[in-house]
């Protein structure tokens, strides 16, 4: 028989769980032993350990954290809080749906990339720099 009290709390909790908006966000991340650029590129030496961890609350789902460590043998290992992997690709999906990326041509996006990036596009760029007569 099932406690009527359980179920209440259950109910609620689930009520909280979709009122909750969906998101992913990157929130620590660092490299244990990083190698220098000539060692990567000319000699393959990789990191003795990569660490990236992405906080993420999903409407109806819950919230919580995905710990990604990958070793210098190139092994990832994920911290899924019990989420299957289907369940950590549609995180990581919304991710990348929600993500503003290199050549994205709304200019009002370009430029957040740019301010987030902290980078400056080269006077090639049709967005930064349309060509004359173009607004």
């Amino acid at each position: 028989m099932r406690d009527t009290k359980d179920d209440d709390k259950g109910r609620k909790l689930q009520a909280i769980f979709n009122q909750m908006p969906s998101r992913v966000s990157l929130v620590y991340g660092y490299t244990e032993g990083p190698p220098s650029i000539e060692d990567e590129y000319e000699k393959g030496v990789r990191a003795k350990k990569v660490v990236a961890v992405f906080a993420f609350s999903m409407k109806g789902y819950g919230f919580g954290e995905l710990t990604f460590v990958t070793d210098e043998d190139g092994q990832t290992c994920i911290d899924t809080e019990c989420s299957g992997r289907k369940k950590v690709k549609e995180m990581l999906g919304w991710l990348v749906d929600h993500a503003i990326i290199d050549h994205e041509t709304d200019p009002e996006k370009h430029k957040r990339y740019n301010e987030v990036r902290g980078a400056r596009c080269g006077e090639n760029c049709k967005i930064c720099y349309p060509p004359e007569g173009e607004p």
